[in-house]
């Protein structure tokens, strides 16, 4: 092996180390431009200007298949909170399609030519989860139900796909979340649900 500069053989440790470097930084530049498609999203969808010029197209692709999919947009970026199984977050939009009620969640992601988009472990559930917490207020997830992962690809410019999930999906999905949640209560030895609704609001 040699070192950056060419200056000479590096050892495995070095070599090691660089190669880290570089894996993280590719990790940081990707979680930073997928903040920066939501902020510009989010810029869109409440009629302000997106000042971040360099993801104008990625967040117009997004808005473009929200009007292929005909759905009316209920509330966006908002904070949803679910006393009951003590839980929070903040959810991309909640959305109406005449009788259908549903959460969708973008996500970037990076995608190859002719592959498919596979959803991620753990977006159908976070979807289920945001769903219980805004739709049902704690009950039941109904059958008038839909989430949906709009996934917008950082590496091939104009992709953007649409993964949907039925109500059946949805209730196996946070019947997953809430084996999480309990794993995570056990470990932090925490459990939210005792704060009541007051306190988790603030």
């Amino acid at each position: 092996c040699f070192n950056a500069n060419n200056t000479g053989p590096e050892s495995l440790d070095e070599y090691t180390s660089f190669i880290l470097e570089k894996a993280f930084d590719e990790v940081d530049q990707a979680a930073d431009l997928g903040t920066r498609i939501h902020k510009g999203i989010e810029q869109s969808l409440k009629g302000e200007i997106v000042e971040d010029l360099d993801i104008v197209e990625y967040a117009d692709s997004a808005l473009n298949k929200l009007d292929e999919l005909g759905i009316k947009v209920e509330e966006s970026e908002f904070t949803t909170v679910c006393p009951k199984y003590g839980y929070a977050g903040t959810t991309d939009i909640a959305f109406s399609k005449g009788a259908v009620c549903g959460i969708l969640d973008f996500k970037s992601k990076r995608t190859k030519e002719g592959e498919p988009v596979v959803p991620s472990f753990g977006h159908a559930a976070q979807i289920a989860a945001y769903h219980v917490a805004y739709w049902t207020k704690g009950e039941p997830i109904l059958d008038n139900s839909l989430g949906i992962n709009v996934y917008i690809s950082t590496t091939e410019l104009g992709r953007v796909e649409v993964v949907q999930y039925d109500a059946e999906q949805l209730r196996k999905e946070f019947e997953m979340f809430q084996n999480c949640a309990a794993i995570w209560r056990y470990k932090s030895n925490y459990d939210p649900r005792c704060l009541g609704e007051h306190r988790l609001g603030e």
